[in-house]
């Protein structure tokens, strides 16, 4: 009788578990959050790295840093002062640089700008930090702080875990650079499989996935720049100098695969949970923690990932930080704490009907599939698609029957229009797996 009895609580817990699993599937919120949660994080690893080409490009096309304490943690903790390539001035420049371009990007087009007060004094402590140990640490305390106020998911942070454990793991063995590139590659790449068809609840994926976007780049980008023939007019030694070729690749010194393992991407993918939590700490605070500000807390995790990885390289040619050289930072927020918007849809509608997308790459595509429609009402200093003004748009872009020529969008975050742009997409160019996801239904209007 007893083992029946087990029997039937397992069956049942089964069911329940598997009830669970299904609602959890099917809801339309979640189903949107994962939707844009993938495509989001998706494009950081690539943003990262085309963003710290377009960093050292600021100031000029080369430098003489010395590679040594530039990319090794060998400086002082307190530095003195030198002449130095990048002025204060520079420095500033170059993450003002940081912040347009992320801004300038239509995923994260409206996020808030710059990197948070309370995280600068972090981002320069991971910068000058003497050793693996003192970058890990801190992720640490900032997970300690989310999960202590119940904002980090148990399994979110262990993932996390999993990411800091491949680099102290890896850093423990040390490798040199021709051993480590491959190794932190296939570790990282195991990870992302590990978890690729989790579905995640609405405010969870952020940090894990963003960070681990950013290390697999990151690892690629320091490790891919390999020995390159250089023109020297000067005696200056090839293994100091640095430059930007004519594309716009950065060209790193000879590689020397006997050269110890550096720490610079775990520096990256720090600074991106550093900010990443602060933000999502500070929205806790102020009661706006919801899905609706998903961009805005990878936009500033992604702006101080850019900016950690640029300093961190060239930190002994440079004048020592301090907090001023981050200012740039936007004032008026929303509550995904983006740029208040002044944009608004032409009132009246020149149509009675709008089309959709959340594809950027779809606007002006040859090979797009046929786009959502849907009606647009404004009210209460928001747009919704239905005319009790209860639904608000989902993110994403918007065109105009008239504008469909011309590839001008009104692009949407939380109800409100946060940009009005004109893509530049090659309609020829082709397109990956897209979303079919309709955020509409079940009030869609049939597309054409």
């Amino acid at each position: 009788m007893k083992k029946h009895l087990l029997m039937m609580l397992g069956v049942a817990m089964t069911i329940i578990s598997c009830k669970k699993e299904m609602d959890k599937i099917s809801s339309p919120d979640l189903d949107r959050y994962n939707r844009n949660l993938k495509r989001l994080t998706s494009v950081v690893g690539r943003m990262h790295n085309d963003g710290v080409t377009v960093a050292l490009k600021v100031k000029g096309n080369s430098f003489r840093p010395n590679l040594q304490q530039s990319l090794f943690p060998t400086i002082p903790s307190n530095p003195t002062p030198t002449l130095s390539y990048y002025q204060s001035s520079d420095v500033k420049n170059l993450n003002n640089a940081i912040y347009d371009y992320v801004l300038a990007q239509p995923e994260f087009s409206g996020s808030g700008r710059g990197i948070i007060t309370e995280v600068v004094p972090k981002v320069i402590s991971i910068v000058y930090a003497q050793t693996s140990q003192q970058i890990d640490s801190k992720v640490d305390s900032t997970v300690l702080s989310l999960r202590q106020n119940n904002i980090l998911s148990i399994r979110e942070a262990g993932m996390i875990k999993e990411i800091q454990d491949i680099f102290m793991d890896g850093y423990s063995l040390n490798m040199n650079q021709s051993v480590a590139g491959p190794y932190f590659s296939n570790k990282l790449n195991q990870l992302k499989n590990k978890y690729i068809n989790i579905i995640w609840d609405i405010n969870e994926g952020e940090a894990f996935l963003g960070a681990l976007e950013i290390a697999i780049s990151s690892n690629q980008y320091w490790h891919s720049n390999t020995a390159q023939v250089l023109p020297i007019a000067s005696k200056v030694a090839q293994h100091k100098l640095m430059s930007i070729d004519k594309t716009g690749n950065l060209l790193l010194p000879p590689f020397t695969p006997d050269d110890p393992e550096t720490p610079i991407v775990q520096v990256d993918l720090v600074a991106y949970l550093l900010s990443w939590g602060w933000q999502v700490y500070n929205q806790y605070m102020a009661g706006t923690l919801d899905s609706s500000g998903q961009y805005d807390r990878i936009s500033r995790g992604l702006q101080a990932a850019i900016s950690a990885s640029t300093l961190r390289l060239i930190k002994t040619s440079m004048a020592v930080l301090n907090d001023d050289m981050f200012n740039g930072v936007d004032g008026g927020t929303l509550p995904g704490g983006g740029v208040t918007p002044t944009y608004n849809f032409p009132s009246p509608l020149t149509t009675d009907f709008v089309y959709y997308t959340n594809q950027y790459t779809h606007i002006g595509s040859n090979y797009r599939p046929p786009f959502i429609t849907t009606r647009i009402y404004a009210g209460n200093n928001f747009y919704y698609f239905d005319s009790s003004l209860t639904r608000k748009l989902p993110d994403g872009y918007y065109i105009l029957q008239e504008d469909l020529s011309t590839n001008k969008y009104y692009q949407v975050s939380n109800g409100v229009v946060i940009a009005i742009n004109t893509a530049t997409n090659n309609p020829d160019a082709p397109l990956g797996p897209w979303d079919p996801y309709n955020p509409f239904e079940p009030t869609l209007v049939p597309a054409n």
